[in-house]
């Protein structure tokens, strides 16, 4: 999914597009930002966006037309991590799927926004050998745009969720300064995982668990249990025999 964000800068007196997945929290020189254009191919998904935010999202970026946009400072894209993650089987650049990164390099070939944010799964780094990865460095650096990796996941910030993904800071290598972005950490964030949970008393049956998930999840309990304290656990656990058929 995208959206394409305007912002009036302090600095600037004109209107910046950015083209993002997520909404991220405008401060300081960032304060006046308002979405402009959206993008998403799930027509659920292109309802609650405009229920929430009053702006039905374009169905495709691959139609939008280019010329057609006006200046801007920063594409925000997470182009699909199907075709590079463990879910889609890895494809890659197979997958159609995985081509819509150079509609993003097309956008910002024409437009040449001065910053970049784009953000994908950990397993683009090592899919097809590291390919894919590298082929994601030469086209941005061939499009004119300075790169810093960042791998970061919800739980290094309190929130009870490991997910991390790889984040592609770039920066137009005409404004470059030679200062690298420091990114900031909470030190040794904790998790208070019961504080985000309603009392047990108060949720309606029909949002309870039951039969063969909960089984599932009583089984993973005691494959915690077994565990040690700060003992390292894969934070994946892949099944292939699921859905196999053998003669």
């Amino acid at each position: 999914s995208m959206q394409i964000m305007p912002y009036k800068s302090h600095k600037n007196d004109h209107y910046d597009i950015t083209f993002k997945p997520f909404h991220l929290v405008p401060s300081s020189e960032w304060a006046l930002t308002r979405v402009v254009l959206a993008c998403d191919t799930d027509k659920k998904c292109r309802f609650v966006y405009e229920n929430n935010f009053g702006l039905e999202p374009h169905d495709d970026v691959r139609t939008i037309d280019i010329d057609e946009l006006p200046d801007f400072d920063i594409i925000c894209g997470g182009f699909p991590c199907q075709p590079f993650s463990n879910a889609g089987k890895k494809k890659t650049l197979q997958d159609d799927r995985g081509l819509l990164f150079d509609e993003i390099m097309k956008i910002a070939a024409v437009k040449r926004p001065r910053f970049m944010f784009l953000e994908n799964v950990k397993h683009i780094l090592k899919v097809g050998g590291g390919e894919v990865f590298q082929y994601i460095l030469s086209k941005l650096e061939n499009t004119g745009y300075r790169v810093q990796l960042f791998k970061m996941s919800p739980h290094e910030y309190g929130i009870p969720q490991q997910r991390e993904r790889i984040y592609f800071a770039c920066v137009r290598s005409d404004i470059y300064d030679d200062t690298d972005i420091n990114l900031l950490r909470p030190p040794g964030a904790i998790i208070d995982f019961e504080s985000y949970l309603d009392p047990e008393d108060s949720i309606e049956d029909k949002f309870k668990i039951d039969g063969d998930i909960l089984k599932v999840l009583e089984a993973w309990d005691e494959i915690i249990g077994e565990f040690d304290t700060e003992e390292k656990l894969s934070p994946t656990i892949l099944v292939n025999e699921f859905y196999k058929t053998y003669t």
